[in-house]
C-alpha cells in the first residue's frame, strides 16, 4: 500500500512538519511508502485555487507512478 497524505501549512488541526516527524519514525519499509505533501492553505485544501491545482497535480502523479510501480516486472519495483 502507497499512501498520500496532503496538509495545508495553515492547518489548525494538523501541522506539515509534524506530518514528515512522525513518518520518519516509522521503520523504512514503512516510511518509505507514506508521501508527504504540504500546500500553502487552510484545512481544507481544495478551498484554495492554487493549492487545489498543485494537489491535483501531485495526486495524478502519486496515482499515475503508483499504479506504474504495480505493474513493473518483478524486481524493478
Amino acid at each position: 500500500m502507497q499512501v498520500f497524505v496532503a496538509t495545508g501549512r495553515y492547518d489548525p488541526l494538523n501541522m506539515c512538519e509534524g506530518d514528515v516527524a512522525a513518518t520518519a519514525t516509522l521503520p523504512a519499509e514503512l516510511s518509505s511508502r507514506i508521501a508527504n505533501h504540504c500546500y500553502e492553505s487552510g484545512h481544507v485544501v481544495y478551498r484554495d485555487e492554487a493549492a487545489r491545482l498543485q494537489l491535483s497535480h501531485d495526486l495524478s502523479d502519486f496515482v499515475r507512478r503508483t499504479l506504474a510501480s504495480q505493474h513493473a516486472p518483478s524486481g524493478q519495483k
